[in-house]
């Protein structure tokens, strides 16, 4: 039970590191703005089914956006449905 706990743990972490990685890629990239823009952008396209990056997993851009609006002291949406990028 520990190991299986442990792993969750570990892959939690990496997910995580990963959500990090691309926020601060696209911040490094686009700015702050353009960056939460980009987020979003690739968010909306994940909800439609748009394959834009298959090696990422489920509801990874919507951790982006969050993330980036953490780092940019940014206000995010509760609810991201009628939210639209365009």
């Amino acid at each position: 039970m520990l190991s299986l706990f442990r792993k969750w743990r570990r892959a939690r972490r990496l997910r995580q590191a990963l959500v990090e990685y691309d926020a601060h890629d696209l911040i490094a990239r686009f700015g702050d703005e353009g960056a939460h823009f980009e987020a979003v952008t690739r968010y909306m396209d994940e909800m439609r089914n748009v394959a834009i990056d298959g090696n990422r997993p489920p509801d990874h851009w919507s951790a982006v956006a969050v993330e980036i609006a953490k780092l940019t002291n940014r206000r995010q949406p509760k609810d991201w449905s009628g939210y639209s990028p365009e």
